[in-house]
């Protein structure tokens, strides 16, 4: 056990704004590029390969395989491209206005109302098979691929997240509240079965559990 200034805000990172949001996040979902530890260089996550095109608008992602979600869903192109949809289609200006580390990566939502204000630089994702994911950007950008290693780009199971309605957000004071920190659910449990103690009320779609893939600590 160990003592933090405060509870985390909620269990997306999506919305994730601070460090004791953030540290269960890590231990909790998989991005697509990782860091090696104590370090700031790029390293594998749920992505064993990430391959720009000539003028760098356009990433190829070659997945792992055998992952899946708490939930039991696989992990898979399809998954990874409904994430992006569901970040650049955030449906109000409460739920933008909580995306801030997509909101600065990106610039922009498909209809700008909170978060954004420019054109986003996302333009779409297509899955060609299970094990890949292709992201087109309308520009190229700097930040990536080191952004794809973003916590706030982790990876969501898209069964839970339209089964718990979460994009739902209550605008309150300072913080906004989604839908999941409301689940009651078991502990998640890791590849080798251990408990995630982090969090009492984990949603069932923050853990990924695979054979090879690092668990974050």
């Amino acid at each position: 056990m160990f003592g933090v200034p405060g509870a985390p805000d909620n269990f997306d990172p999506t919305f994730a704004q601070d460090d004791e949001t953030f540290r269960p996040a890590r231990q909790m979902y998989e991005t697509l590029v990782s860091h090696e530890p104590g370090n700031a260089k790029l390293a594998l996550g749920l992505a064993l390969s990430w391959t720009p095109n000539a003028d760098f608008t356009e990433w190829t992602f070659e997945l792992r395989e055998g992952v899946k979600f708490h939930d039991g869903t696989a992990f898979d192109g399809a998954a990874v491209c409904f994430n992006f949809d569901r970040w650049v289609n955030l449906p109000n200006a409460a739920a933008q206005a909580q995306a801030v580390y997509y909101s600065d990566t990106f610039e922009g939502f498909a209809n700008n109302q909170g978060g954004g204000t420019g054109d986003p630089v996302y333009n779409s994702c297509s899955a060609p098979d299970p094990a890949a994911a292709v992201i087109k950007l309308n520009k190229a950008k700097g930040a990536f691929p080191a952004a794809f290693a973003l916590t706030a780009l982790s990876i969501s199971s898209p069964a839970a997240l339209k089964q718990y309605d979460a994009d739902r957000i209550e605008q309150g004071g300072r913080r906004s509240r989604t839908a999941v920190t409301r689940l009651s659910t078991p502990p998640a449990r890791g590849p080798s079965g251990s408990r995630a103690t982090t969090a009492r009320r984990t949603p069932p779609w923050c853990v990924t559990t695979t054979t090879g893939v690092r668990r974050r600590s």
